[in-house]
Formats: C-alpha cells, structure tokens, sequence
C-alpha cells in the first residue's frame, strides 16, 4: 500500500504486474520516476535486478543465471566503485 505524504491523499496500491521505480542518487534529484509518472508495467522493464533494497538493513545481491554473472560482476565492481569515490 502506498500512502501519500499529502495530506488528505488517499492510500492505493500498485497495480498487479506493475512495479514502483523511485531514482535514489542524490547528483540526480530532478530526474524523473514513479513519483512524477506513476507505477511502471513490468512489460515496459528492460534489463534484470542485479541487487535489491527492502530496507535500510534488507538489502542482497541478486544471484541470476551462471551465463550473466561475468556482466553482473562487472557492474557492481562499477558501482562499488562509483560509491566510494563519491563526494
């Protein structure tokens, strides 16, 4: 269930096979996603989930197919990358 931080929006959920996709990188604040264009069909998804955030202490890397690993290790090496050399 969704619940707004507006007061007096009503709560909702995100429809069956779609999902709610909601950019996190701080250099990116204006970039667009769920909350300016709503809930995203998964037909409209192109890629895989190579890590998931549940929560703050809910989080893993997803283990896809042996034949994707080498591309999957390869983009968390850049990522991990990336965020230490944040600033």
């Amino acid at each position: 269930e969704m619940v707004s931080e507006v007061e007096g929006e009503e709560a909702w959920r995100v429809p069956e096979a779609h999902c709610w996709v909601v950019c996190d990188n701080p250099a990116a604040e204006n970039a667009p996603d769920s909350r300016q264009f709503g809930p995203v069909s998964f037909k409209d998804v192109v890629g895989r989930v190579i890590y998931a955030f549940r929560s703050a202490t809910d989080h893993v890397r997803v283990k896809n197919s042996p034949l994707s690993a080498p591309g999957d290790n390869l983009i968390m090496e850049f990522e991990r990358e990336g965020v230490q050399g944040f600033k």
